[in-house]
């Protein structure tokens, strides 16, 4: 049904009829204008427009992304050059900008003081060692000295040889103390087995002659029972054969008073023989037990002497030098250079939102920005995030939470323009893909979550 005419009263045709005195001038019918219609093709415009974009914000999912700020370190990080003990500067073979190798000498302290403690160690071992091998050649009562392999290589050095002739001396005169002493035993046992022999000899002619006046009284006693002989001549031999039986007693107690000599002497030769063993057996181990600390004396003593050659740990760039003349005091600790490696790869460290921890996890693909470059010459690199901190961090200048994350850079991929151009410090921009969501959950989310927190509040 078309639209009604729109009646519309002519001011100008009122002011004529007024003026002219009449009632007025009947009013005049319109017809619509042409911007209706154009208003009513606007709203259905602007209507289906909206259907359009409600729709596609319904239905179309787009990507999610989490950004954060990191910055290119080194897998393994720079190594800060130390030297444990400090000391005074001998030489200084590197400068900044350096390349060096694993092994490389960087600098040199002087090594007077650990030398002369590695020496007096040195020193103090062999002596020991020596030692040992005397006490060892006592304890199995032998006459040569059976040195370590170690010491015998070495027993043409002057101070080697002094205390291998000095240990073999005493053990010659140790031993031929002791065969001193073992001789006079032995000595004094022979004279009593000779004394005993004799007395032995004695004992029996006096038995014989015992049993010759025994059968001479025999027929004494028959010539006296006779009175053909006085009884004071019976009386005479009873007399004698009582002081030869007398002379047999005493032959046999000096026999076993020799014998109980010999015993003496045999147990105190066992315990010259016992003494001496203690004694070389108290001073072997008293003597091994300081050769144990000697020698861990030696190898930190020895490793204090090898650390005055300071040497990379691998290869890289020398940065930072802070030593530069000869005869220059480092203190213990204190750091003196370091070292950016070359050949570790390059990583990113990146701090995250605790906000965001929730759509980040390792494994998740990443696109890395360099701020630094120019955007439309520099080729998209890509990354995993490998590692993502259990616990919440601070950072100690902003005061700020984060969670830190490591993207590893994907080297296959990484364009050759801007390999060269990546050194460890540059700034970067990470974007880690968390997923898809559609709009009206992007445009919502924010009211959801506030109308979540509002119903559980009390």
């Amino acid at each position: 049904m078309p639209p009604a005419p729109i009646r519309i009263t002519s001011s100008a045709a009122s002011s004529s009829s007024l003026g002219r005195g009449g009632t007025g001038a009947e009013d005049r019918a319109v017809p619509p204008i042409a911007w209706q219609r154009y208003a009513i093709g606007g709203y259905a415009l602007i209507a289906a427009a909206f259907g359009v974009a409600g729709g596609w914000a319904a239905t179309v999912r787009l990507d999610r992304a989490v950004i954060s700020t990191g910055v290119i370190v080194a897998e393994t990080s720079r190594k800060v050059v130390q030297h444990f003990e400090g000391g005074m500067v001998q030489a200084v073979l590197v400068k900044d900008g350096q390349t060096v190798r694993s092994g490389d000498i960087l600098l040199r302290i002087d090594p007077l003081q650990s030398q002369a403690s590695a020496d007096l160690f040195r020193n103090q071992l062999d002596a020991a060692l020596v030692l040992e091998a005397r006490l060892r050649a006592e304890q199995a009562q032998s006459d040569d000295l059976q040195l370590p392999a170690d010491i015998a290589a070495r027993r043409n050095e002057p101070a080697l040889a002094r205390m291998i002739g000095d240990q073999a001396g005493q053990l010659a005169e140790r031993r031929t103390t002791l065969k001193g002493q073992l001789a006079l035993i032995e000595a004094k046992v022979t004279q009593l087995r000779t004394e005993i022999s004799g007395l032995a000899v004695e004992k029996s002619s006096v038995e014989q002659q015992v049993g010759f006046i025994r059968q001479e009284l025999e027929g004494l006693r028959s010539l006296h029972e006779r009175n053909l002989i006085p009884l004071s001549r019976l009386l005479v031999m009873e007399r004698e054969r009582t002081r030869l039986e007398g002379v047999i007693g005493r032959s046999v107690a000096e026999r076993a008073k020799a014998e109980n000599a010999i015993s003496e002497a045999g147990l105190q030769v066992t315990q010259l023989k016992q003494k001496l063993q203690e004694a070389v057996t108290g001073q072997l181990l008293e003597t091994r037990q300081r050769i144990g600390e000697l020698r861990e004396k030696l190898v930190v003593a020895q490793d204090v002497f090898r650390r005055h050659e300071i040497r990379a740990s691998h290869d890289g760039v020398i940065q930072g030098l802070k030593v530069f003349a000869i005869g220059q005091v480092v203190r213990s600790g204190e750091p003196l250079m370091e070292i950016v490696p070359t050949a570790d790869r390059l990583v990113v460290n990146v701090q995250f939102s605790p906000n965001d921890l929730e759509a980040v996890h390792a494994g998740m693909r990443a696109e890395i920005k360099f701020p630094t470059f120019q955007a439309r010459r520099t080729p998209a690199v890509f990354g995993t995030l490998t590692v993502v901190s259990r616990d919440r961090l601070v950072d100690e200048g902003s005061k700020q939470a984060y969670f830190a994350g490591t993207v590893e850079i994907d080297e296959h991929q990484l364009p050759t323009e801007v390999r060269h151009r990546l050194l460890a410090g540059l700034p970067a921009e990470v974007v880690v893909s968390a997923g898809e969501r559609t709009a009206l959950e992007y445009l919502f989310a924010p009211f959801f979550d506030a109308m979540g927190r509002a119903f559980h509040e009390r």
